[in-house]
């Protein structure tokens, strides 16, 4: 009989070093792990029994047999207890995909119970599904721009329209007699139209992706002679200066997307602003930390709410957007233009004290003194 008793322990060894193994050679990572009596603080936990080389390398970690998992990863949420209780209370087979926020991965793993003398413990097979999911959602991103791409051929056709009918309706009230002041305010409105216009041939451009010609420019007087017709209209009541380089800002791009960058970018600006409030909108010829050569900065600058860490981090994602009426495409449609064009957009924002947008673009024109662009930890690149 105590023959018998030490054959049967002997295979059940040879088993159970044959199940590691195979385990040891997945390319996934696997992991044995019991269920510890609830601590002293009210929380579950687990620890780990086993685990493979495979999961040591996909976490960066060392070999964690026989340390808690609440220990280890103090910050994982409650959902993964979750999961592993009702895998071992009812023994169903669990398999879900995960965000590990500690270690920022995006994990698909199936977790088993395994039954054994004493008591059950759990399995778990992982693999890192990071890339695959990014790769899935910036897919369905690009489905979803090229579908409000389709939808903008249509829209801007019906605009143009539109505009055609109230461009007519402003000459007629130009032949009629008007006094000096109202001619001004007809001049700003062709003005408004006429870029309207230009912004609606750019929307029928891109649903049929044919995107708008850069040619070379002077961004100084684009922004002074905009200005004059946002201080008219758009931004009236509120204090708009203008802090211009003294030097010719040469860029190549397309003066329609230009007018359309600055638009958006004091539109958004007068939105955090409270009335009478200053709006700037500066140039600089600047050389900027971590790029080569000089870019030409055009920054509109508020000092209303600001924003927090979170919308900061969000603010160039395409419909984003904190205003019930906002659509969420102001800064990605400028950071878009910023790309396009060779260059990038920064933001520096902090709460209460105001927001500083700035669209860069590889200087086009002669050298000069140039200005050092400084960092700031409240500053986020969004391209």
């Amino acid at each position: 009989m105590e023959t018998d008793t030490v054959e049967e322990i002997a295979r059940l060894r040879r088993n159970e070093a044959l199940y590691l193994a195979s385990l040891e050679a997945l390319d996934e990572g696997s992991c044995l792990f019991e269920r510890l009596p609830v601590r002293p603080d009210g929380l579950r936990d687990y620890r780990y029994i086993w685990m493979n080389t495979s999961m040591q390398t996909m976490f960066g970690i060392a070999d964690l047999s026989g340390q808690s998992i609440r220990d280890t990863f103090p910050n994982e949420a409650e959902a993964w207890y979750d999961d592993y209780d009702h895998v071992l209370l009812t023994g169903e087979p669990l398999r879900l995909i995960r965000e590990s926020e500690p270690q920022e991965m995006v994990i698909e793993m199936s977790v088993t119970r395994v039954e054994q003398a004493d008591a059950p413990v759990l399995l778990a097979v992982m693999r890192d599904v990071t890339a695959r999911v990014r790769a899935e959602k910036a897919l369905s991103r690009s489905q979803r721009l090229e579908a409000v791409a389709r939808l903008s051929g249509t829209v801007a056709h019906d605009f143009n329209n539109l505009l055609l009918v109230v461009l007519s309706n402003i000459e007629m009230a130009g032949m009629m007699g008007v006094t000096p002041e109202q001619r001004e305010y007809l001049s700003a409105a062709m003005h408004m139209v006429k870029i309207g216009g230009k912004l609606s041939k750019r929307l029928l451009g891109s649903s049929a992706h044919d995107w708008p010609v850069a040619r070379k420019l002077d961004l100084n007087p684009v922004i002074r002679d905009m200005a004059e017709i946002l201080e008219r209209t758009l931004v009236l009541g509120f204090d708009l200066k203008l802090d211009i380089s003294s030097r010719p800002a040469m860029i190549r791009a397309d003066p329609a997307e230009i007018d359309a960058v600055l638009l958006n970018l004091v539109m958004n600006a007068r939105d955090a602003t409270p009335p009478g409030g200053p709006i700037t909108i500066g140039t600089e010829i600047a050389t900027v930390p971590g790029r080569t050569g000089r870019y030409v900065c055009l920054s509109v600058t508020d000092f209303g709410a600001g924003m927090t860490e979170e919308v900061r981090a969000r603010a160039c994602d395409p419909f984003f957007t904190t205003r019930p009426q906002g659509a969420g495409l102001g800064l990605f449609s400028a950071s878009e233009t910023a790309r396009k064009n060779g260059g990038f957009l920064e933001l520096q924002s902090t709460e209460e004290k105001g927001t500083t947008v700035r669209v860069c673009f590889p200087f086009n024109g002669s050298t000069g003194p140039d200005v050092q662009a400084g960092a700031s930890d409240r500053r986020s690149r969004c391209i």
